[in-house]
């Protein structure tokens, strides 16, 4: 008997490795053990993202805030809010280490773009443009600049802490799962537990996931500390182009995302901040950028057009976080929707590639109808909004 538990005992590791490498470990009962620990680490993000912090800026000791705003609330989240709610992208995942499905959700303006930054002495920095309503220098452009590389500097690292409690417990439930297989097949009731040593593809992925985002937020530590430089009066290397446009875009972005030309990688910012009948659009990359990069970023910033294709590709190709008025995507038909959150698992594209469908007809519409536009463009950017 001993020997025919054995024998079951080495065969049985042969079929649980397969059915951890396929994931069918994880179906039918054990899909709740998935479910349980990913609901259970969301909500410890989210309760710790409320917490106070001690102050991003450096050399400050205080207490942050629980709730700033990245983008100014009253000079721009409530005016393109519907109701005090606004659209945001959501990442589902159906299991713990596959593909992410991206939809949206509506969420309200004293929750977007909010996290425990600044302290209320450093809050006071902002007040230059919010308590104007307005864009006036330099300055505040950089000032919002920094709100923006820290914001996403924080989201980071609590990316990678998720990572990291997200690979242990996926060790626990692996275990979990295995047992719970072998339970019901084993000749003899003597199985007690199951532990699986070593990385199975999953894990590696999530580790490899994790090195990703690791070198990513150092290089946005890097940017944030040059724009504090620039804060405090000193001189950084940053390259950094922005314009107001005549119009309030009903969307507001604070992103930051790389871009890959020739083969080098370049860190790179976007802020667009509606306010008050206009719109501040704000590109920036930590360092100095090549000539060739320098007249792509220029050619997407010199024409109302080109400014809307631009915006719209920061939104599907280049971060996550937006918000959008609800009525511009409840305006949406059903298949473009699906279209636009399937673009935006798209990681082939950047920024400076163009959407083949369109987000703000109306906008659009405005724009063909008041501007002297050539009729084969004309004819492209009608094509966009068919669907």
């Amino acid at each position: 008997m001993e020997y025919e538990f054995e024998e079951w005992a080495f065969k049985s590791l042969d079929e649980i490795t397969d059915k951890i490498n396929d994931g069918t470990i994880f179906c039918e009962e054990n899909q709740n053990l998935i479910k349980k620990f990913l609901f259970e680490e969301q909500a410890k993000m989210h309760a710790e993202n409320k917490k106070n912090k001690k102050c991003i800026c450096p050399n400050c000791d205080n207490k942050s805030i629980k709730r700033s705003h990245t983008i100014p609330r009253r000079m721009s989240l409530d005016i393109i809010a519907e109701s005090n709610k606004v659209i945001t992208p959501i990442f589902i995942e159906k299991y713990p280490v596959s593909k992410q499905f991206v939809g949206v959700t509506e969420i309200g303006v004293g929750q977007a773009s909010t996290f425990p930054g600044f302290c209320e002495k450093h809050e006071l920095i902002f007040q230059s443009y919010e308590k104007k309503g307005e864009f006036s220098n330099e300055d505040d452009v950089i000032k919002q600049l920094y709100r923006n590389v820290a914001y996403n500097a924080f989201r980071l690292k609590k990316r990678i802490k998720q990572n990291e409690c997200l690979t242990q417990r996926y060790r626990e439930v692996r275990n979990q799962a295995a047992y719970n297989y072998l339970k019901t097949k084993e000749p003899k009731e003597i199985l007690k537990k199951v532990t699986i040593t070593g990385d199975d593809q999953r894990i590696k992925n999530m580790i490899y996931y994790r090195k990703k985002l690791i070198d990513f937020k150092n290089k946005l530590e890097k940017y944030r500390i040059c724009l504090w430089e620039i804060i405090s009066g000193n001189d950084a290397d940053v390259t950094i182009e922005s314009v107001i446009l005549d119009l309030a875009f009903p969307v507001s972005i604070c992103g930051c995302t790389e871009i890959m030309l020739n083969d080098k990688e370049y860190l790179c910012s976007i802020d667009v901040v509606p306010y008050d009948k206009k719109t501040l659009v704000t590109i920036g990359f930590c360092g100095e950028i090549t000539p060739e990069l320098h007249k792509i970023v220029e050619s997407r910033l010199n024409h109302p057009l080109a400014i809307l294709n631009l915006i719209e590709a920061a939104m599907i190709y280049g971060t996550d976080n937006w918000y959008l008025n609800p009525k511009v995507w409840n305006m949406l038909g059903d298949e473009r929707k699906q279209s636009l959150l399937l673009e935006m698992q798209n990681l082939e594209k950047s920024i400076f590639d163009e959407l083949p469908y369109s987000i703000f007809d109306d906008i659009r519409k405005y724009m063909i109808s008041e501007l002297s536009i050539e009729k084969k463009y004309v004819e492209h950017e009608l094509e966009k909004m068919k669907i």
